[in-house]
């Protein structure tokens, strides 16, 4: 599974990073492409079908709560800007 982000160290993070079940250990993933801002607090869904996952939102104390949408591409190994149409839901 991945893990994108957080908070440690005094501040908010944005690696990406999996967890490999069969060799047991953590890797760090460095994808290419629109890499999301740090944050914590974000919300985030696999996509099966796409192969990859959507993560949204977020808090990054000095530039507030994020209400943008990414799209990660485990096959590609890269992140993107997804533009929606439609009102962005509000910050939870």
């Amino acid at each position: 599974f991945y893990v994108l982000g957080g908070w440690g160290d005094g501040g908010y993070r944005n690696k990406l990073h999996f967890y490999d079940r069969q060799a047991n250990q953590w890797i760090e993933v460095t994808p290419s492409g629109t890499v999301p801002s740090e944050r914590s607090q974000h919300a985030a869904v696999w996509a099966p079908a796409l192969h990859g996952f959507y993560v949204s939102g977020g808090d990054s104390r000095d530039r507030g709560w994020f209400m943008d949408l990414y799209f990660y591409d485990r096959t590609a190994n890269k992140w993107s800007e997804v533009t929606a149409a439609g009102q962005v839901p509000e910050w939870r």
